[in-house]
């Protein structure tokens, strides 16, 4: 067998060429020099990490519950402050065809809250049969009742497209600990990520 297909040798191949390369460069240097060698890798190595991380923005999915939650006495303090660290780019929203439906009755002030945010901070997810037979599952496994189809429309959408954190005001359908709970069991049982579920006020 050619070495060059056996797993795991071309990333051995790569470690030991690294490795002679390193002993060429330090070859001949002081104690001194070899520690500002290595501290000056170590930095670079985790300014290049810190710097990934920083453009790689959370996303968050804004169920209808927080565009509410602009206007409502109750909620709008956290909720603004919520949107204020998306416009900062912060978080990336995340919304879908779901909540366009919900907020189409809704009066204009409340339904034009999205358009707030910038094209380029925000992305639409279209619902899908998958996102259906996922929400329907949740439903005959109990998690939710038949009523709460479309909060757990939200909650499929954000697991199958892999969203970081779903956010909600919605403490009896959603944001609840035992419920919570339940969809994600269910979201593994299929082969779903995890989803995480918060209230704005945890991430204002």
């Amino acid at each position: 067998m050619n070495a060059s297909v056996i797993p795991g040798f071309k990333a051995v191949e790569f470690m030991r060429k690294q490795r002679s390369r390193i002993d060429e460069e330090i070859k001949g240097m002081t104690f001194k020099e070899l520690q500002n060698y290595f501290g000056s890798a170590e930095q670079l190595s985790l300014k290049e990490r810190n710097s990934d991380l920083m453009q790689k923005r959370i996303k968050i999915y804004l169920d209808t519950s927080v565009i509410g939650g602009m206007y409502d006495v109750e909620f709008e303090h956290d909720t603004k402050l919520l949107f204020d660290k998306i416009l900062k780019g912060e978080y990336e929203a995340v919304y879908s065809e779901v909540t366009e439906k919900e907020l189409s009755e809704a009066p204009e002030h409340i339904r034009s809250v999205l358009d707030i945010i910038p094209d380029g901070d925000k992305t639409r997810l279209k619902q899908s049969p998958e996102a259906n037979l996922l929400a329907f599952s949740y439903i005959y496994n109990h998690v939710a009742g038949e009523t709460s189809f479309e909060d757990c429309l939200h909650i499929a959408l954000a697991a199958i497209h892999k969203v970081d954190i779903l956010v909600s005001w919605n403490f009896k359908h959603i944001v609840n600990v035992k419920r919570i709970k339940g969809y994600n069991f269910v979201n593994n049982m299929h082969g779903y990520a995890t989803v995480d579920i918060r209230s704005p006020k945890e991430l204002a």
